[in-house]
C-alpha cells in the first residue's frame, strides 16, 4: 500500500505539472482530473487545477479510511513537466517534493503521462471544469 501511495502522490504532482504545458488553452487547464487505477484497486486520485499554476489533490479509497490531501504548484520547462508539492496532510512527508513527467497525450478529456524512469502510462480523465 505504501508503494501505491507514493505512486498516487507522484501522479498528483505530475498531473499538476502537465497542465501548465497548455497554459494558453485555459479551458483545458481548469477543472478536476481523476486517475482510474482499475477495478482491483479502489484508490481514487482527484486533482483540481487552477489557471494560476496551483493544484490541490485528494487521494482516497484506502481500506483503512485514510484520505491524503496535497497541494502545490506546477510548471513546464524544456518539455519536462515539473510539479512541486508544498503541503501534505501526511505528517511524515518530506517537503517540498518535486516530480517530473512527459506528456504523451493531452486534450480536453484525457491526459496521458509517462513518469521519468517508468514505462507505464498514467491516464487521467477530466471530471469537471
Amino acid at each position: 500500500m505504501k508503494k501505491l501511495t507514493v505512486i498516487a502522490l507522484a501522479v498528483c504532482l505530475l498531473i499538476a505539472a502537465a497542465l501548465l504545458w497548455h497554459h494558453f488553452e485555459g479551458s483545458k487547464l481548469a477543472g478536476t482530473w481523476v486517475v482510474d487505477y482499475g477495478r482491483d484497486i479502489p484508490i481514487r486520485n482527484a486533482t483540481t487545477f487552477s489557471p494560476d499554476g496551483s493544484f490541490v489533490c485528494q487521494i482516497s479509497g484506502y481500506t483503512n479510511g485514510m484520505i491524503i490531501d496535497i497541494s502545490g504548484t506546477f510548471e513546464m520547462r524544456d518539455g519536462v513537466l515539473i510539479s512541486t508539492e508544498t503541503k501534505d496532510s501526511q505528517t511524515n512527508a518530506v517537503l517540498p517534493r518535486v516530480a517530473r513527467a512527459r506528456i504523451v497525450r493531452f486534450d480536453d478529456r484525457e491526459l496521458d503521462l509517462r513518469f521519468d524512469g517508468d514505462k507505464r502510462l498514467v491516464v487521467l480523465r477530466k471530471e469537471s471544469k
